[in-house]
């Protein structure tokens, strides 16, 4: 039973098209999608970015614009015409209405869509869309998409961990606006798999000499291979650049880390072997330097190692072993056929490489957007899938 049918069988009312009154909003174009990405926790959908990504070149070829509706606090999508916080009721009515059609989440605005008879494309979730999906509109008009529960039933939580909504394949999204928009997609690769990592871009410094940013990079997504290239001095120029946070598998002097404490967001010690020098930890504490023990040991080693570190009262955080086994449907998939984009960048001299195994094989980007490249079948590829965006030729 729809949520509408309920409220009608509660309250005893006859259900009816509601109405708002509206007013005008002025837009410098006249042909528009409006757009809602935002409402609860477990409705927002972690890939916009992704699917405008698909969507704006040919939108703007049709001279289309994406008109963003939503709270003043929401976030603004970049290449969308941003209206949050700046509409009310009876303007938001005013311009879906006039719009070619609706894209978001389940939400307000998309059952106002559908009260005003517009074509819509919505995703969702945490609850069945035989309950919460547009009530008025004809079947041609509308395309839902429902999350993969594998199974599982409807959670109906606010908030999921993890969040459903993101097994929605983006070129999905992309492909059901073009198609209600009556354009031919020009989509041409499917999700295999995005990394739990991939909203957060990543740069990995190699300080064999001073990278320098456009804007300033947050600290925690600043990462001097300290693992990679050692140098004391390049590291500390690194970190007047920008704050970041340092990776080493070896001791780093104290006085060092001590002198640029404040412009440091973490010490990851990398642990790879049963050589171990607790005294290190043990300084990191004693200033106040935040820090984190990693290691890939396993069995005798990591007991040992555990042991070692018992007094200083410090998990060791385990580096998880990943590799392409973990592809989903894997036994099916051609690797010739697979592509990938990252979200970890390395950076040696100026030279921008998409992540481990591609600085390993000299394959180098020329920006931090590039068009999907094929994947590199290496232990050290698949170690960083989390960053990574593995598609398939359609």
């Amino acid at each position: 039973m729809h949520i509408i049918e309920q409220y009608s069988l509660a309250s005893g009312a006859k259900i009816g098209k509601p109405y708002i009154y509206e007013k005008f909003f002025p837009l410098p174009f006249d042909r528009y999608i409006t757009f809602t990405p935002f409402s609860k926790p477990s409705k927002n959908y972690s890939f916009w970015k992704d699917v405008l990504s698909m969507l704006i070149p040919d939108l703007r070829k049709l001279k289309i614009h994406l008109v963003q509706l939503g709270g003043e606090k929401e976030s603004p999508f970049e290449g969308c015409y941003n209206l949050c916080g700046k509409t009310n009721i009876n303007q938001t009515s005013y311009l879906i209405k006039r719009a070619v059609m609706h894209l978001g989440t389940d939400t307000f605005s998309t059952h106002l869509a559908s009260a005003l008879d517009k074509k819509i494309v919505s995703l969702y979730s945490h609850s069945p869309i035989q309950n919460c999906g547009p009530f008025w509109s004809k079947k041609e008009n509308i395309i839902l998409l429902e999350s993969d529960r594998k199974g599982k039933k409807h959670s109906f939580a606010m908030e999921e961990k993890p969040k459903t909504i993101d097994t929605i394949a983006p070129e999905k999204i992309a492909f059901s606006v073009f198609k209600l928009l009556g354009v031919e997609a020009k989509i041409k690769n499917r999700t295999v798999k995005i990394g739990s990592k991939w909203n957060n871009e990543f740069l990995e410094i190699i300080p064999s000499s001073i990278t320098n940013f456009s804007k300033e990079v947050p600290r925690d997504r600043h990462v001097i291979r300290m693992d990679y290239h050692y140098d004391e001095k390049v590291m500390q120029e690194q970190l007047r650049v920008n704050p970041g946070l340092i990776v080493t598998d070896k001791p780093i002097p104290i006085e060092i880390l001590a002198k640029n404490r404040e412009r440091i967001s973490q010490v990851i010690h990398l642990i790879r072997n049963e050589e171990y020098d607790a005294n290190f930890s043990r300084e990191l504490e004693r200033n106040n330097i935040p820090n984190s023990i990693y290691s890939d040991l396993e069995g005798k080693p990591l007991e040992k190692l555990k042991h070692i570190i018992l007094n200083l009262n410090k998990p060791i955080m385990t580096i998880e072993k990943k590799d392409k086994k973990l592809l989903p449907n894997y036994e099916k998939l051609k690797l010739d056929k697979l592509s990938f984009r990252s979200r970890k960048f390395l950076i040696k001299e100026d030279k921008i490489y998409p992540g481990r195994a591609a600085f390993l094989n000299n394959i180098t980007i020329e920006n931090f957007t590039p068009d999907p490249i094929p994947i590199l079948d290496q232990k050290e590829f698949w170690e960083e899938m989390d960053f990574f965006w593995i598609t398939e030729q359609a």
